[in-house]
């Protein structure tokens, strides 16, 4: 599934392919996408996200590195979040 996935956004050429239409397509839940999607990437495919406007295949740099930022960002987020919740257990022990 994950390499038809790869090879449906690489055919696609420029065009942005709603998370809808791959769900749809190949019979996904988003849960199960994202997942091939995160997989693809971890591999080392570029597969950019535009926002709303879906996924795509890429070979400009720029617009990968906008997505690696994008990723980034949310991945410091996360941790900032973990962080804060073991702040929360701290100040449970002193109470």
């Amino acid at each position: 599934m994950k390499n038809e996935i790869k090879n449906y956004l690489k055919e696609q050429k420029h065009r942005y392919v709603s998370g809808d239409s791959l769900k749809h397509q190949f019979n996904l839940n988003t849960i199960k996408l994202q997942k091939i999607i995160h997989e693809l990437r971890v591999e080392g495919e570029p597969i950019i996200s535009g926002g709303n406007l879906g996924y795509r295949y890429s070979t400009d740099k720029q617009e990968i590195m906008k997505t690696y930022l994008s990723l980034k960002n949310r991945a410091m987020s996360i941790l900032s979040a973990s962080n804060g919740l073991l702040t929360s257990m701290e100040r449970i022990d002193n109470v």
